[in-house]
């Protein structure tokens, strides 16, 4: 009663008082809260009557902690941001490396042409080649018949 009265008047109790009622008034089974209790009477009220310091009534640690949570919010906006993108950019690598796949199987079949063609042209140039020597031949021949033939022509008209 003496030290309610006593906080009742503003004055400030001593380390004794605060042990005394730490004791006898909470008990053990609230001393969580009395800690917590504790913690705020300190914040809230000086430790000895000279001193100069007001009651900052956590006014400004409130607005502190507001801030925070405010930067909290954009920081996790920002990771999920960040997340999005990755992920958009994991899909944009994905269908990249699948056009680069396609890409490749098509310069693979693009190449096997090549080379049939290549193929191709060389059978086709080597009947060609074939070609021009059979009638080269076949013109030799025709040649040879030829003056053959004329040569007899005019052995028979020699004779004639």
């Amino acid at each position: 009663m003496l030290l309610a009265t006593k906080d009742e008047a503003g004055v400030h109790l001593d380390e004794e008082e605060n042990d005394f009622m730490l004791d006898n008034v909470y008990g053990n089974n609230m001393l969580e809260e009395l800690y917590a209790a504790v913690i705020m009477m300190a914040r809230i009220q000086p430790t000895d009557e000279k001193s100069d310091i007001k009651p900052t009534y956590d006014v400004e640690l409130l607005s502190e902690q507001a801030l925070l949570q405010r930067e909290l919010e954009t920081c996790k906006e920002l990771v999920k941001e960040f997340e999005n993108k990755l992920e958009q950019d994991l899909g944009y690598k994905e269908a990249y490396e699948e056009l680069q796949n396609e890409m490749n199987l098509e310069k693979e079949q693009l190449l096997n042409e090549k080379e049939e063609i290549r193929e191709e042209l060389l059978k086709t140039q080597n009947e060609t080649l074939k070609i021009k020597r059979e009638t080269d031949l076949y013109k030799k021949a025709f040649k040879e018949r030829e003056n053959k033939y004329l040569e007899d022509i005019v052995t028979l008209e020699e004779n004639l």
